[in-house]
């Protein structure tokens, strides 16, 4: 630091977590500056020329300093950590719709490359199936099965510790089964598959965020994609009704008409593709 005053800390209260974390780097990086600015006029008998400022920026620029090298260092494992900070904070927070997203994800475009129409899907289409998603369950039973899926997840999280990956969470049957309840309970409205097909894409279309490249510009949550989601959501209930075992579980957990509203919605998701693909 300089023998001036120092600099006032950012207002972290203003900002979220994250960016007061970055607020928190630029704050000393500026300091630095400072020091090298005071630095240089000292060396000139307190006087600074606009060149002299400028040989100060460019030496700094050069990443030659080990004092900025040491904060750059620093300021980026304590990125790092508060992004790693505020992803388990928003995925603790609705762990029971990743694990229902976890049925289509293969189908969703690879992070960074666009997706191609009738191929594969957005990665814009999640905060816009959570708003579809939400509709259909209701908030109640949201907040009923969010909560219980949280408690879940917090135990395997304790139990794993620093091991702790979200596989564990995918291969839990406990929490599998409460997003199973989910998928089930919303087959009710897949019976008249145009209607919800008609209805999705209207919400789709009005809840995804806006492109941001050409390529993803290109792409649109139409028919095809429709059904892409919508058949894999269910693609392993399908399996199961097929399985005697398994079948024999469903029954027991859901009975007969839950049963039943799978199958219709198997053979109308089926019609539904033969007449619009």
């Amino acid at each position: 630091m300089s023998d001036t005053e120092d600099t006032a800390p950012p207002n972290d209260n203003a900002l979220p977590y994250g960016p007061s974390k970055l607020a928190q780097l630029t704050a000393r990086i500026l300091d630095l500056v400072e020091d090298r600015v005071a630095s240089r006029a000292a060396r000139d008998s307190g006087e600074l020329t606009q060149q002299d400022f400028g040989e100060v920026i460019t030496d700094l620029q050069s990443l030659n300093d080990p004092e900025l090298l040491q904060l750059i260092n620093d300021g980026w494992e304590e990125m790092v950590r508060a992004a790693e900070e505020a992803q388990w904070r928003d995925e603790r927070r609705y762990p029971l719709e990743r694990l229902i997203i976890h049925h289509f994800e293969p189908y969703l475009a690879p992070r960074g490359s666009n997706a191609v129409s009738g191929q594969n899907l957005s990665r814009r289409v999640i905060p816009a199936f959570l708003a579809a998603l939400s509709q259909m369950i209701g908030k109640e039973l949201l907040q009923d099965y969010e909560s219980r899926c949280r408690e879940i997840v917090d135990q395997i999280q304790n139990k794993a510790g620093n091991n702790f990956d979200w596989e564990l969470v995918y291969n839990d049957p406990n929490a599998n089964i409460l997003a199973q309840d989910i998928i089930v309970y919303i087959a009710q409205y897949f019976r008249d598959v145009p209607k919800r097909r008609v209805w999705m894409i209207d919400i789709f279309l009005r809840n995804m965020p806006p492109a941001t490249t050409a390529g993803e510009m290109e792409w649109s949550f139409g028919n095809e994609e429709f059904h892409i989601l919508v058949n894999a959501l269910y693609a392993d209930l399908f399996h199961m009704l097929k399985d005697k075992d398994a079948l024999a579980g469903l029954r027991m957990r859901y009975g007969d008409q839950r049963l039943t509203a799978l199958e219709d919605v198997e053979k109308a998701l089926l019609d539904d593709m033969g007449a619009v693909l």
